[in-house]
């Protein structure tokens, strides 16, 4: 092969390259943020069910309850550990969903519960 040749070779391999990386970087991106949505939706249903599940008298919503302010983490197995629901009183919850990526590898999962969001996950589990 001659000098030619070899330079030819390698301005195509780089330009290859410089096409492939920014694609590559593009799909980890969409993967990352499919995994959080992922983990909201799961973690959103595991809260639903165990607010359900955890209504003594069967009114889970009283008249002055808008909402709950969720917390939970999901290990990168996929268990969801619920950390803290707080009921929201004086107004509407705020409709915060977020999933941050944690050290080990787990997501630390925030989010908004609404009355819509309990009754959609009390009528999905009736499987009857």
């Amino acid at each position: 092969f001659t000098l030619a040749e070899l330079l030819i070779v390698v301005a195509i391999i780089a330009v290859l390259t410089a096409i492939a990386v920014p694609l590559f970087v593009g799909a980890l991106n969409k993967a990352e943020d499919a995994v959080k949505n992922a983990n909201i939706r799961a973690a959103r249903g595991t809260a639903a069910v165990y607010l359900l599940d955890n209504s003594n008298d069967g009114t889970l919503w009283p008249k002055d309850v808008k909402g709950w302010e969720v917390e939970a983490t999901v290990t990168s197995d996929g268990q969801i550990t619920i950390d803290s629901i707080k009921a929201v009183t004086k107004a509407e919850p705020s409709l915060s969903n977020d999933a941050k990526k944690q050290s080990n590898g787990s997501y630390k999962v925030t989010l908004s519960l609404t009355n819509d969001d309990i009754s959609s996950a009390s009528t999905s589990n009736d499987l009857t």
